[in-house]
């Protein structure tokens, strides 16, 4: 089983839109600014998640495993940290980011009203 880190990870890399696995340079600075992840050695984890999406072949199983992180902060956290990657891309969430991200919502056991929350404040950052 995935330690939380390694899922806060895969949290994340499910919603950026970089392809073919290459991960962007702002997506790795952004990644050092998460507590959890800045002292990590992030090719390690991001080998875990490699292995993980290995073993769970499809999008569905990548999703569910994020129920597996057993700290509600970190929960929490996953939620915040894809639900502002998606909104980063212009502040607008796509109708398939939002779908997905309802599933991660759900995956992570967040209700509704604090997922809409975290969406509220996250607008703020957004705005122009």
């Amino acid at each position: 089983m995935p330690n939380d880190t390694v899922l806060l990870l895969h949290g994340m890399m499910l919603m950026s839109d970089f392809k073919d696995g290459q991960m962007s340079p702002v997506f790795d600075a952004y990644v050092e600014t998460i507590p959890e992840l800045a002292s990590a050695d992030i090719a390690e984890l991001k080998q875990k998640v490699s292995e993980l999406r290995l073993a769970r072949p499809s999008k569905d199983e990548w999703v569910k495993a994020l129920g597996e992180i057993s700290s509600e902060t970190i929960k929490q956290k996953t939620l915040v940290l894809a639900i502002d990657i998606a909104m980063a891309s212009g502040g607008m969430v796509e109708p398939d980011e939002d779908e997905l991200l309802d599933a991660v919502r759900q995956a992570l056991g967040i209700d509704l009203a604090q997922a809409e929350k975290i969406v509220d404040v996250l607008s703020l950052k957004y705005a122009t």
